[in-house]
Formats: structure tokens, sequence, C-alpha cells
């Protein structure tokens, strides 16, 4: 189950800064199901995320690029905690494994 967010993004937000994005293969975001929907009783719910957001980035170099990009430390660090609880932030940085 994917869901995506209604609406084009917030101006300056992530998906606007180029600069920033040529780094990227994907940004997906997972939104959280209802906790008391059908689906989440499949699994349960736990924890207190509201969602997930995956970056994929074209490779480490990339990664450590777009983090150092000056539109990204002008534009989207600074806003970071109006969107983000950085100090619950859970980061996994990990390679894929494709299984199917």
């Amino acid at each position: 189950m994917v869901t995506t967010c209604p609406g084009p993004p917030r101006p300056g937000s992530l998906p606007e800064i180029a600069e920033f994005t040529r780094h990227l293969d994907s940004h997906v975001q997972y939104h959280a199901t209802d906790a008391n929907s059908e689906i989440a009783g499949i699994f349960g719910v736990s924890g207190e995320y509201d969602g997930v957001a995956v970056l994929r980035f074209h490779d480490e170099q990339a990664l450590r690029q777009a983090f150092a990009e000056p539109a990204y430390l002008a534009q989207i660090r600074p806003d970071e905690p109006n969107f983000v609880d950085l100090e619950s932030l859970l980061v996994i940085m990990a390679e894929p494994a494709v299984m199917i």
C-alpha cells in the first residue's frame, strides 16, 4: 500500500530544491495508515512515527554532496525543525537487497 501527499510540494520544500534532488534516484514518502484500520490490524501499529521518507541517492558520494549543497543548507536545513522531530528522528543507512 502506497499513499501520496495531496497537492503539490510546499514551496521551498525538498522536492522543489533541484540542487538537492539532482543527487537522488527517488524520494518516496509512506504515510502511516489509521491505527484502527483493518490493514493496521494485520501487523499492529507501534511507535509514535507518522510516516517514513525514503531517499535513494545515486551513491554515497551523491548523499554527501546533497547534504552539503548551499541550497539545502540555506533553505531546507533551517526549516527542518518545523516538519521533522529531529530528536526522535530515526535514520537507517542501507543498501537495497532485492528479494522478489
